[in-house]
Protein backbone atom coordinates (compact mmCIF):
# COMPACT_ATOMS: atom_id res chain seq x y z
CA UNK A 1 0.00 0.00 0.00
CA UNK A 2 1.22 3.48 -0.78
CA UNK A 3 1.00 6.14 1.89
CA UNK A 4 0.54 9.88 1.97
CA UNK A 5 3.76 10.06 4.02
CA UNK A 6 5.91 8.67 1.17
CA UNK A 7 6.17 5.18 2.66
CA UNK A 8 5.24 1.87 1.07
CA UNK A 9 3.80 -0.73 3.42
CA UNK A 10 3.53 -4.44 2.71
CA UNK A 11 0.87 -6.37 4.62
CA UNK A 12 0.18 -10.08 5.05
CA UNK A 13 -2.98 -10.92 3.16
CA UNK A 14 -4.03 -13.21 6.01
CA UNK A 15 -4.64 -11.18 9.13
CA UNK A 16 -3.43 -7.88 7.69
CA UNK A 17 -0.25 -7.78 9.77
CA UNK A 18 2.31 -5.23 8.58
CA UNK A 19 5.39 -7.03 7.23
CA UNK A 20 7.61 -4.14 6.17
CA UNK A 21 7.66 -0.36 5.78
CA UNK A 22 9.79 1.00 2.93
CA UNK A 23 10.97 4.63 2.81
CA UNK A 24 12.30 6.40 -0.27
CA UNK A 25 9.81 8.93 -1.62
CA UNK A 26 9.48 12.50 -0.36
CA UNK A 27 5.78 12.83 -1.27
CA UNK A 28 2.68 10.63 -1.31
CA UNK A 29 2.98 7.23 -3.00
CA UNK A 30 0.28 7.05 -5.65
CA UNK A 31 1.18 3.82 -7.49
CA UNK A 32 2.32 0.37 -6.36
CA UNK A 33 2.90 -2.65 -8.62
CA UNK A 34 3.68 -6.15 -7.35
CA UNK A 35 5.45 -9.01 -9.15
CA UNK A 36 5.04 -12.34 -7.28
CA UNK A 37 7.84 -14.63 -6.10
CA UNK A 38 10.02 -15.86 -8.92
CA UNK A 39 8.06 -14.22 -11.70
CA UNK A 40 11.03 -11.97 -12.50
CA UNK A 41 13.06 -15.12 -13.21
CA UNK A 42 10.72 -16.51 -15.83
CA UNK A 43 6.99 -16.39 -16.36
CA UNK A 44 5.48 -13.01 -15.49
CA UNK A 45 1.86 -14.07 -15.99
CA UNK A 46 -0.20 -14.56 -12.85
CA UNK A 47 -2.50 -16.97 -14.70
CA UNK A 48 0.22 -19.15 -16.23
CA UNK A 49 -0.55 -22.79 -17.02
CA UNK A 50 1.69 -25.66 -18.01
CA UNK A 51 1.21 -27.87 -21.09
CA UNK A 52 -1.61 -29.97 -19.59
CA UNK A 53 -3.69 -26.88 -18.73
CA UNK A 54 -3.05 -27.11 -15.00
CA UNK A 55 -1.77 -24.23 -12.94
CA UNK A 56 1.89 -24.66 -11.99
CA UNK A 57 2.72 -25.64 -8.41
CA UNK A 58 3.22 -22.81 -5.91
CA UNK A 59 6.65 -21.26 -5.85
CA UNK A 60 8.90 -22.21 -2.96
CA UNK A 61 9.18 -18.68 -1.57
CA UNK A 62 12.95 -18.47 -2.05
CA UNK A 63 12.80 -16.29 -5.15
CA UNK A 64 12.56 -12.53 -4.63
CA UNK A 65 9.33 -10.61 -4.82
CA UNK A 66 9.60 -7.43 -6.85
CA UNK A 67 7.71 -4.26 -5.98
CA UNK A 68 7.64 -0.93 -7.78
CA UNK A 69 6.32 2.29 -6.30
CA UNK A 70 5.66 5.68 -7.86
CA UNK A 71 5.25 8.95 -6.05
CA UNK A 72 3.85 12.42 -6.61
CA UNK A 73 7.45 13.63 -6.24
CA UNK A 74 8.14 12.13 -9.70
CA UNK A 75 10.30 9.23 -8.51
CA UNK A 76 9.93 5.51 -9.08
CA UNK A 77 11.49 2.99 -6.69
CA UNK A 78 12.16 -0.69 -7.39
CA UNK A 79 12.31 -2.97 -4.38
CA UNK A 80 13.50 -6.58 -4.07
CA UNK A 81 11.82 -8.26 -1.11
CA UNK A 82 12.44 -11.62 0.49
CA UNK A 83 9.39 -12.25 2.62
Amino acid sequence: AGGWDGAVRVFAWKGGRALVRLRYHSDAVSEVAFLPDGAAEGDVSSDAHDDDGEAPPPRDGHAPTMLASGSRDGTVALWTLRL
